[in-house]
Protein backbone atom coordinates (compact mmCIF):
# COMPACT_ATOMS: atom_id res chain seq x y z
CA UNK A 1 0.00 0.00 0.00
CA UNK A 2 1.21 3.31 -0.87
CA UNK A 3 0.71 6.31 1.75
CA UNK A 4 1.17 10.20 1.91
CA UNK A 5 1.37 11.85 5.09
CA UNK A 6 0.64 15.22 6.19
CA UNK A 7 0.92 15.83 9.71
CA UNK A 8 1.11 19.03 12.12
CA UNK A 9 1.11 18.60 15.63
CA UNK A 10 2.05 20.36 18.86
CA UNK A 11 3.05 18.96 22.59
CA UNK A 12 3.03 20.75 25.43
CA UNK A 13 4.69 19.80 29.08
CA UNK A 14 4.36 21.88 32.48
CA UNK A 15 5.53 20.80 35.90
CA UNK A 16 2.67 20.24 38.57
CA UNK A 17 4.25 21.72 41.49
CA UNK A 18 7.33 20.93 42.68
CA UNK A 19 7.54 17.22 42.25
CA UNK A 20 8.12 14.71 39.64
CA UNK A 21 4.76 15.02 38.24
CA UNK A 22 3.72 16.79 34.94
CA UNK A 23 0.87 17.58 33.20
CA UNK A 24 1.29 17.41 29.24
CA UNK A 25 -1.28 18.30 26.51
CA UNK A 26 -1.61 17.95 22.43
CA UNK A 27 -3.41 19.03 19.07
CA UNK A 28 -2.08 17.37 15.79
CA UNK A 29 -3.70 17.86 12.73
CA UNK A 30 -3.58 15.15 10.02
CA UNK A 31 -4.26 13.80 6.66
CA UNK A 32 -3.97 10.30 5.62
CA UNK A 33 -3.94 9.26 1.77
CA UNK A 34 -3.63 5.24 1.36
CA UNK A 35 -3.56 4.02 -2.04
CA UNK A 36 -2.60 0.83 -4.14
CA UNK A 37 1.22 0.58 -4.37
CA UNK A 38 2.56 1.47 -8.01
CA UNK A 39 4.47 -1.75 -7.96
CA UNK A 40 6.10 -1.40 -11.70
CA UNK A 41 7.81 1.93 -10.19
CA UNK A 42 8.80 0.74 -6.82
CA UNK A 43 10.41 -2.71 -9.00
CA UNK A 44 12.27 0.16 -11.54
CA UNK A 45 16.01 -0.92 -11.78
CA UNK A 46 15.47 -4.14 -9.52
CA UNK A 47 16.04 -7.96 -11.10
CA UNK A 48 13.44 -10.35 -10.83
CA UNK A 49 16.07 -11.96 -8.29
CA UNK A 50 16.34 -9.02 -6.08
CA UNK A 51 14.63 -10.21 -2.67
CA UNK A 52 13.40 -6.69 -2.66
CA UNK A 53 11.29 -7.56 -6.02
CA UNK A 54 7.73 -7.46 -5.54
CA UNK A 55 5.44 -9.72 -7.67
CA UNK A 56 2.78 -7.88 -9.40
CA UNK A 57 0.30 -9.58 -7.55
CA UNK A 58 -2.61 -7.88 -5.51
CA UNK A 59 -1.86 -6.44 -1.90
CA UNK A 60 -3.77 -6.93 1.01
CA UNK A 61 -5.13 -3.55 0.60
CA UNK A 62 -6.70 -4.33 -2.55
CA UNK A 63 -8.15 -7.76 -0.81
CA UNK A 64 -9.49 -5.98 1.93
CA UNK A 65 -10.93 -3.00 -0.26
CA UNK A 66 -12.60 -5.45 -2.18
CA UNK A 67 -14.31 -7.25 0.34
CA UNK A 68 -15.68 -4.51 2.34
CA UNK A 69 -12.93 -4.76 5.22
CA UNK A 70 -12.08 -1.43 5.01
CA UNK A 71 -14.96 0.63 4.01
CA UNK A 72 -15.42 2.85 0.80
CA UNK A 73 -15.39 6.30 3.10
CA UNK A 74 -12.14 5.30 4.41
CA UNK A 75 -10.53 3.83 1.49
CA UNK A 76 -8.96 6.90 0.23
CA UNK A 77 -8.05 8.18 3.52
CA UNK A 78 -8.74 11.18 6.02
CA UNK A 79 -8.38 14.00 8.06
CA UNK A 80 -7.63 13.56 11.77
CA UNK A 81 -7.69 16.70 13.95
CA UNK A 82 -7.13 15.12 17.31
CA UNK A 83 -7.01 16.83 21.37
CA UNK A 84 -5.25 15.38 23.65
CA UNK A 85 -4.34 15.40 27.47
CA UNK A 86 -2.60 13.46 30.42
CA UNK A 87 -0.60 13.28 33.00
CA UNK A 88 3.28 12.12 33.82
CA UNK A 89 5.84 10.60 36.38
CA UNK A 90 9.24 11.08 36.00
CA UNK A 91 12.02 10.38 38.38
CA UNK A 92 14.77 9.88 35.20
CA UNK A 93 18.46 10.72 36.28
CA UNK A 94 19.29 12.07 33.17
CA UNK A 95 16.49 12.25 29.83
CA UNK A 96 19.37 11.27 27.21
CA UNK A 97 20.54 8.53 28.67
CA UNK A 98 18.68 7.33 32.12
CA UNK A 99 20.71 5.37 34.39
CA UNK A 100 18.06 5.02 37.13
CA UNK A 101 14.26 5.75 37.61
CA UNK A 102 10.67 5.97 36.15
CA UNK A 103 9.27 7.78 33.18
CA UNK A 104 5.35 6.43 32.82
CA UNK A 105 2.54 8.74 31.51
CA UNK A 106 -1.42 8.03 30.74
CA UNK A 107 -3.74 10.23 28.93
CA UNK A 108 -6.75 10.26 26.82
CA UNK A 109 -6.65 11.63 22.87
CA UNK A 110 -10.13 12.74 21.16
CA UNK A 111 -10.88 13.05 17.47
CA UNK A 112 -13.96 15.16 17.16
CA UNK A 113 -16.36 14.68 14.00
CA UNK A 114 -17.03 17.88 13.55
CA UNK A 115 -13.28 19.14 13.18
CA UNK A 116 -13.12 16.93 9.62
CA UNK A 117 -12.82 13.45 11.18
CA UNK A 118 -14.77 10.26 9.65
CA UNK A 119 -16.11 9.86 12.36
CA UNK A 120 -15.61 10.80 16.64
CA UNK A 121 -13.66 8.71 18.70
CA UNK A 122 -11.40 7.88 22.03
CA UNK A 123 -8.77 6.31 22.71
CA UNK A 124 -6.40 5.91 25.77
CA UNK A 125 -3.11 5.07 26.32
CA UNK A 126 -0.27 4.33 29.24
CA UNK A 127 3.17 3.77 29.26
CA UNK A 128 5.38 2.73 31.74
CA UNK A 129 9.56 2.99 31.47
CA UNK A 130 12.00 1.97 34.36
CA UNK A 131 15.63 1.88 34.10
CA UNK A 132 18.09 -0.38 36.51
CA UNK A 133 21.89 0.42 36.36
CA UNK A 134 23.97 -2.38 36.34
CA UNK A 135 27.16 -0.98 35.88
CA UNK A 136 27.54 2.80 37.50
CA UNK A 137 27.87 5.50 34.15
CA UNK A 138 28.48 2.42 31.75
CA UNK A 139 25.57 -0.30 31.53
CA UNK A 140 21.59 0.47 32.58
CA UNK A 141 18.68 -2.29 32.04
CA UNK A 142 15.13 -0.90 31.09
CA UNK A 143 12.10 -2.37 30.20
CA UNK A 144 8.82 -0.87 28.53
CA UNK A 145 5.02 -1.28 28.72
CA UNK A 146 2.60 -0.08 26.58
CA UNK A 147 -1.17 -0.41 26.25
CA UNK A 148 -3.80 1.77 24.07
CA UNK A 149 -7.17 1.28 23.69
CA UNK A 150 -10.42 2.91 22.14
CA UNK A 151 -12.98 3.96 24.24
CA UNK A 152 -15.74 5.05 22.15
CA UNK A 153 -16.32 5.33 18.33
CA UNK A 154 -14.94 3.80 15.33
CA UNK A 155 -11.26 4.45 14.50
CA UNK A 156 -10.11 4.36 10.97
CA UNK A 157 -8.12 1.53 9.82
CA UNK A 158 -4.84 4.21 8.68
CA UNK A 159 -5.33 5.62 12.46
CA UNK A 160 -5.43 2.24 14.05
CA UNK A 161 -1.54 1.85 13.91
CA UNK A 162 -0.34 5.19 15.65
CA UNK A 163 0.75 4.62 18.82
CA UNK A 164 0.09 7.48 20.91
CA UNK A 165 2.64 9.01 23.27
CA UNK A 166 2.62 12.22 25.49
CA UNK A 167 5.39 13.64 23.08
CA UNK A 168 6.41 12.79 19.45
CA UNK A 169 10.52 12.64 20.16
CA UNK A 170 11.21 11.34 16.47
CA UNK A 171 9.32 11.30 12.91
CA UNK A 172 7.17 8.73 13.41
CA UNK A 173 4.90 7.12 16.28
CA UNK A 174 2.89 4.83 13.64
CA UNK A 175 2.91 0.98 13.90
CA UNK A 176 3.70 -1.38 16.52
CA UNK A 177 7.47 -3.29 15.68
CA UNK A 178 10.57 -2.54 13.73
CA UNK A 179 13.06 -0.71 16.10
CA UNK A 180 10.50 1.87 17.94
CA UNK A 181 8.76 -0.66 19.54
CA UNK A 182 9.18 -4.57 19.01
CA UNK A 183 12.10 -5.77 17.52
CA UNK A 184 11.34 -8.79 15.51
CA UNK A 185 7.87 -7.95 14.15
CA UNK A 186 7.21 -6.23 10.66
CA UNK A 187 6.10 -3.00 11.52
CA UNK A 188 2.00 -2.08 11.11
CA UNK A 189 1.27 -5.88 11.05
CA UNK A 190 -0.45 -5.30 14.32
CA UNK A 191 -3.03 -3.25 14.71
CA UNK A 192 -6.48 -3.08 16.75
CA UNK A 193 -8.85 -1.26 19.38
CA UNK A 194 -6.39 -2.30 22.18
CA UNK A 195 -3.12 -3.35 22.43
CA UNK A 196 -0.46 -4.01 24.34
CA UNK A 197 3.22 -4.98 24.22
CA UNK A 198 5.12 -6.16 27.54
CA UNK A 199 5.54 -10.09 26.61
CA UNK A 200 7.25 -12.34 24.11
CA UNK A 201 4.81 -15.42 25.29
CA UNK A 202 1.73 -14.23 23.06
CA UNK A 203 4.17 -13.42 19.94
CA UNK A 204 6.48 -16.36 20.53
CA UNK A 205 5.82 -19.42 17.52
CA UNK A 206 6.97 -21.60 20.15
CA UNK A 207 4.05 -20.97 22.38
CA UNK A 208 0.47 -22.09 22.55
CA UNK A 209 -1.19 -18.62 22.21
CA UNK A 210 0.29 -18.33 18.69
CA UNK A 211 -0.12 -22.14 17.38
CA UNK A 212 -3.58 -21.75 18.34
CA UNK A 213 -3.72 -18.92 15.60
CA UNK A 214 -1.69 -20.58 13.44
CA UNK A 215 -3.68 -24.15 13.49
CA UNK A 216 -6.63 -21.27 12.65
CA UNK A 217 -5.74 -20.59 9.93
CA UNK A 218 -6.07 -24.02 8.40
CA UNK A 219 -9.77 -23.25 8.68
CA UNK A 220 -10.36 -20.44 7.00
CA UNK A 221 -9.88 -16.67 7.11
CA UNK A 222 -12.97 -16.13 9.85
CA UNK A 223 -11.99 -18.52 12.44
CA UNK A 224 -8.31 -17.29 12.15
CA UNK A 225 -9.50 -13.11 12.64
CA UNK A 226 -11.47 -14.88 15.54
CA UNK A 227 -9.01 -16.38 16.99
CA UNK A 228 -6.45 -14.02 16.55
CA UNK A 229 -9.10 -11.08 18.52
CA UNK A 230 -9.57 -13.75 20.93
CA UNK A 231 -5.93 -13.87 21.36
CA UNK A 232 -5.26 -10.47 21.32
CA UNK A 233 -7.85 -9.53 23.97
CA UNK A 234 -6.03 -11.93 26.73
CA UNK A 235 -2.46 -10.54 26.09
CA UNK A 236 -3.71 -7.54 27.59
CA UNK A 237 -4.44 -8.87 30.40
CA UNK A 238 -1.38 -9.16 32.19
CA UNK A 239 0.02 -5.84 31.31
CA UNK A 240 -2.79 -3.91 32.36
CA UNK A 241 -2.56 -5.63 36.04
CA UNK A 242 1.05 -5.01 35.91
CA UNK A 243 1.14 -1.51 35.30
CA UNK A 244 -1.47 -0.62 37.46
CA UNK A 245 -0.24 -2.49 40.45
CA UNK A 246 3.43 -0.83 39.42
CA UNK A 247 1.50 2.43 39.47
CA UNK A 248 0.15 2.12 42.41
CA UNK A 249 3.08 0.89 44.14
CA UNK A 250 5.37 4.07 42.76
CA UNK A 251 2.79 6.47 44.09
CA UNK A 252 2.64 4.96 48.09
CA UNK A 253 6.31 4.51 47.82
CA UNK A 254 6.72 8.25 46.85
CA UNK A 255 4.52 9.05 50.18
CA UNK A 256 6.40 7.05 52.14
Amino acid sequence: MKRHLFRFKNDFIGNIGENNWHWNAGLSIQQFKPDVLDVAKFNKGKEPEDPKYLPDVPTLYEYYTGAGIISEEEADGGWITGIKGGISYDTRDQRACPMSGIWAETGIEVVPEFLGAESSFGKLYLTWRQYFTLKEDDLSFAYRLGYQQTLFGEVPFYYQGQVIVSELRGASSEGLGGSKTLRGILRNRVVGNGIAYATEYYTSYTEKPTQTIAQAAQTGAATLIIQGLAVGMMSTVAPVLIVAVATLLSIWLGFK
